[in-house]
């Protein structure tokens, strides 16, 4: 089943996709290290989805600089 199109690479995203969706909330600090916690998580309603390998690949791009619309040798 179709969720719908991914954010990023504008593919349809099924049911058998792991798939992601923007959040808001506050990020709070752990101090033993590891992923920091979410409070108050709450899915931004606007109707975006993506693959997650999808929006792993542009957060990772973001870090490095590089925008959405670079080609890269990646």
């Amino acid at each position: 089943m179709q969720r719908g199109d991914c954010h990023f690479c504008h593919q349809p995203v099924t049911s058998a996709a792991t798939a992601a969706w923007p959040v808001t909330g506050w990020e709070a600090e752990r101090q033993q290290g590891g992923a920091n916690r979410i409070i108050a998580r709450e899915r931004v309603k606007d109707g975006r989805i993506a693959h997650a390998a999808c929006a792993e690949l542009a957060a990772k791009l973001a870090r490095q600089g590089i925008s959405e619309s670079q080609e890269t040798l990646i």
